[in-house]
């Protein structure tokens, strides 16, 4: 019985590894700052429920297969730690989808979950995306 325990365990821990997009570390979040390069306008947020839906939709995204060659970026998101560190990516987001990536290696782009787009919809910066 504990070996299978163990084994379910193992692979539970393999499965939620691989689903991991690695695009945020798992590290508390002090404040969000979103900036749109076309106009400068800049939205900081310290609201928990609004950087949980953020933090999730970067979280969950999934890696997509292929090379990247994309438009200028919708966002700029810049997410800062409790640790004083912070961490910036970019997304692009319409009404049904979305996707992100690290301006850092600007090859793999990240898709982000249609759930994830509906609930970033319902922060008033970006309900005109």
């Amino acid at each position: 019985m504990r070996k299978v325990l163990g084994g379910i365990g193992i692979l539970f821990l393999l499965i939620s590894g691989c689903s991991s997009s690695n695009l945020l570390p798992h590290q508390p979040i002090e404040k969000v700052v979103v900036k749109k390069p076309d106009d400068q306008r800049t939205y900081t947020t310290t609201d928990e429920e609004e950087i949980q839906m953020l933090k999730q939709a970067f979280q969950g995204a999934q890696k997509l297969n292929g090379v990247m060659d994309i438009r200028t970026h919708d966002y700029e998101v810049t997410f800062y730690f409790d640790d004083e560190e912070s961490k910036t990516l970019w997304m692009w987001l319409t009404k049904k989808s979305g996707m992100a990536m690290d301006p850092s290696n600007t090859h793999i782009g990240y898709d982000l979950k249609s759930s994830h787009v509906k609930d970033l919809h319902s922060i008033h910066y970006f309900k005109n995306s």
